[in-house]
């Protein structure tokens, strides 16, 4: 996994890149990208997408329209927000989500709801009936706990 933040001035980008090469009965990798971008704060576009041994499995925008976000899934749009949207699954890398209820997934195209299990440590929920714990030292994730319905791994930070 590969985590990039560039910040310049009232701009900032976020870009993750998850190479995960599993082996069940089969091989299976999974290589997906969720890049963000952002000015004075507020996300302008965001794109995701997923390919399962190659072929290509999810591909998502979200493009701020003026005062609401319209949101695309294989090139067409499935839903609209209004608002701003100040707080993504990126910034769960780089900021702890202290005083922050929710989070914008970039993957489910949906905003998610922040939990707070205990002092520096979080739980996010996800659609599918997963979750993942997010733990924080000085403000910065150094470990994120997946808990998926095959299995469960553990990233940890360098």
């Amino acid at each position: 996994m590969q985590y990039y933040q560039r910040v310049k001035a009232d701009t900032s980008y976020f870009k993750i890149i998850s190479d995960v090469k599993m082996r069940f009965l089969f091989q299976v990798a999974v290589f997906s990208m969720e890049e963000s971008y952002f000015n004075n704060g507020r996300m302008t576009y965001s794109n995701f997408f997923r390919d399962v041994n190659g072929t290509r499995k999810a591909s998502r925008q979200t493009r701020a329209a003026n005062n609401n976000y319209q949101a695309y899934a294989d090139g067409k749009q499935v839903a609209s927000y209004p608002g701003t949207i100040e707080y993504n699954v990126a910034h769960l890398y780089c900021q702890e989500p202290v005083n922050i209820r929710s989070v914008y997934s970039d993957a489910f195209q949906q905003f998610l709801v922040i939990e707070k299990v205990e002092n520096h440590k979080y739980k996010i929920r996800l659609p599918d009936g997963n979750y993942n714990h997010y733990s924080y030292l000085n403000g910065i994730c150094y470990q994120i706990d997946v808990h998926q319905s095959l299995y469960d791994l553990q990233i940890v930070m360098n």
